[in-house]
């Protein structure tokens, strides 16, 4: 059923595999390069340009093969394990989003409590922060974009991973999670260690904001997913690689305009797809009914409703069936009074899985994005 998230001001885009390049970008030094740095932690600062913004250790990996540089911090193979650049040219940031230095949950907690043991702090977080050209304006769009991945050596993934703009620099003396709320978040588990996950979205801006700050923004939708492999070392740590931060005017793209502008949450259905097929099964209509019904009862909003498939064949099919499963679920809704004025769909392949197996029936899905378009 479908249920606002109030507290979500603005909820990114999460694409992988897909090519978003953002002219203009305000970004001081995007490429983040810096003199050779040493094998330790926090060399974020060899940069000049972006820091922490909370007293971490914010980490820079360097593509340089300068043999002075220790291959701790080198790109692709570094500590936390093999990532090559997205672009090639590029430095980019590691931090830990999350530490689970304790138990997670209640049955946890009552184990470690019977065994006289207390839970951990599990609230240190880094944030990587950097500095735009100039302001920006009030009232104009901007797109806002970065590029993350999973690293290998990583034993938990996290949600709630987001973009803070502000008009002046975060400067936190603790390394907990910041208080201030981000005007981006991604509300799903980013799990992926194979490839660059691109986190993107739009922003009105309010005027003034010259820093951007990116990490994990705690709040009540938070989780945890354990990652670890039975045969590898737990480091217990959500680390991940972040690179290519932009900000530039917005550039207007089909489809994403109206959805762009103000969405208030995303709700993933528990709604799957046979194999190769777009039918909907008769499992799924009473789910549907109950969404199509506040749809109806809502007629001052609209909605984007998104396709996806598993990783089993081509582009060429794979493409064109994620479209065929979001008109099948627009369908569906409209025959039951929801007025097709208000729906959009578009199709994304394979692009973004939930889970990573070529076969998985978790990526045979649709995704109804609920926005409200804002007059420029």
């Amino acid at each position: 059923m479908i249920q606002l998230k109030k507290n979500i001001p603005v909820a990114f885009f999460v694409f992988a595999g897909l090519s978003y390049g953002l002219a203009q970008n305000l970004v001081i030094n995007p490429n983040m390069d810096a003199k050779c740095i040493a094998n330790t932690y926090g060399e974020i600062i060899k940069t000049e340009t972006w820091t922490n913004a909370n007293g971490g250790t914010v980490d820079l990996f360097d593509r340089t093969k300068n043999k002075n540089c220790h291959k701790a911090n080198a790109i692709p193979q570094n500590y936390m394990g093999y990532q090559a650049a997205y672009a090639g040219e590029q430095n980019y940031a590691g931090i830990i989003a999350y530490y689970d230095d304790g138990s997670n949950n209640i049955t946890d907690s009552t184990n470690n409590a019977m065994l006289g043991l207390k839970d951990g702090y599990k609230k240190y977080t880094e944030y990587v922060e950097g500095e735009l050209a100039q302001p920006l304006v009030a009232g104009q769009v901007y797109e806002v974009s970065f590029k993350i991945s999973l690293a290998n050596n990583s034993g938990r993934a996290v949600s709630c991973l987001g973009a803070l703009l502000s008009s002046t620099k975060i400067n936190e003396t603790s390394n907990t999670f910041l208080n201030q709320s981000p005007q981006f978040i991604t509300q799903r588990v980013i799990s992926d260690t194979l490839n660059w996950v691109i986190v993107y979205g739009a922003y009105i801006a309010t005027g003034g904001e010259k820093f951007i700050t990116i990490g994990c923004f705690k709040n009540a939708d938070f989780e945890v997913d354990k990652v670890v492999s039975p045969m590898q070392n737990d480091s217990r740590k959500a680390y991940y690689y972040i690179e290519d931060i932009a900000v530039a005017p917005y550039v207007s793209k089909p489809y994403f305009d109206a959805l762009l502008y103000g969405v208030d949450f995303i709700e993933l259905m528990n709604l799957q797809f046979a194999s190769a097929g777009s039918a909907i099964a008769p499992e799924f209509y009473a789910e549907l009914d109950g969404v199509a019904n506040w749809m109806v009862s809502h007629p001052e909003m609209s909605f984007f409703i998104a396709g996806y498939t598993d990783k089993m064949g081509t582009d060429a099919v794979n493409d064109p069936l994620s479209v065929s499963r979001a008109k099948a679920v627009k369908n569906y809704l409209i025959s039951k009074g929801v007025k097709e004025s208000n729906v959009i769909t578009e199709g994304f392949g394979s692009k973004d899985p939930i889970d990573y197996k070529l076969k998985s029936s978790k990526n045979r899905r649709v995704e109804i994005y609920l926005y409200a378009v804002n007059k420029m």
